[in-house]
């Protein structure tokens, strides 16, 4: 779907620094493209994105497969060094 055939149905503002904001503008300007159409790219492109956020339960979970992991490394070290 072009932008133009797109109905603007909500708006985001934010604050941004001149230099950050003169930078952006000048790329988009360059690239021969519209600020709005960047933007909305990232937005899509962000959402789109699988989370990378990990619950709390999983956390535990591999932690403790990994110290089940140390603690049998360090027993066949230690039984190596004995013999």
């Amino acid at each position: 779907m072009s932008e133009q055939s797109m109905k603007a149905d909500d708006r985001i503002i934010f604050r941004i620094n001149g230099s950050e904001k003169n930078a952006f503008m000048a790329k988009v300007a360059k690239e021969g493209k519209k600020p709005s159409e960047v933007l909305i790219d990232l937005v899509r492109r962000y959402v789109d994105e699988p989370s990378q956020t990990l619950d709390l339960e999983e956390i535990k979970q591999r932690l403790e497969q990994h110290e089940s992991k140390l603690a049998l490394l360090e027993e066949k070290l230690l039984g190596e060094s004995a013999a």
